[in-house]
């Protein structure tokens, strides 16, 4: 049960932040509407230097669901 708990806590956490840095990120695209989203999200990361801050978000994210996904069938 505790593996399921904080696993979940950590897919939350990670999925919360990365939508946090995306979402500040997509802010800035207003200006500049003649490029694609992907692109222009991944480059204000980028200058900014929070690329790998967001790797480390889905990484904790992927890593809480396999946590949360063992403790389920460790039952």
């Amino acid at each position: 049960m505790k593996k399921v708990l904080v696993g979940s806590a950590m897919l939350m956490t990670g999925i919360l932040s990365a939508v946090i840095l995306l979402a500040g990120a997509m802010a800035f695209q207003f200006e500049h509407i003649n490029l694609s989203p992907f692109a222009m999200t991944m480059q204000i990361l980028t200058t900014y230097g929070l690329t790998p801050v967001l790797y480390a978000a889905v990484g904790i994210a992927a890593v809480g669901a396999v946590l949360a996904v063992l403790g389920l069938k460790e039952k």
